[in-house]
């Protein structure tokens, strides 16, 4: 089944923080007002329009929304663009 909905995307940061932004659609994104550090990528379909990632249920049954964990940290540098660490979003 094609699950529609807004893209959630975060970037965590190594205290911890969460930075989070919603995209009607896929494409080019940006995540405002990040410092230089490490920070992991995330992305998930918010499919029921809640704002919050449902893990599902068994009874009855509810698939959990579509979600993806970038593979690595993706490191910022001060004063440096940061381009290529791409997540495909599916349609």
């Amino acid at each position: 089944p094609v699950q529609s909905g807004p893209f959630v995307i975060a970037a965590r940061d190594q205290g911890g923080r969460l930075h989070e932004i919603q995209v009607d659609s896929a494409g080019p994104y940006l995540i405002p007002r990040l410092f230089p550090g490490a920070y992991r990528l995330q992305v998930y379909r918010d499919s029921d329009h809640d704002g919050r990632l449902t893990l599902g249920q068994a009874f009855p049954f509810m698939p959990a929304e579509r979600f993806f964990v970038y593979a690595d940290s993706v490191v910022l540098r001060s004063r440096w663009p940061n381009e290529g660490n791409d997540i495909i979003l599916p349609r």
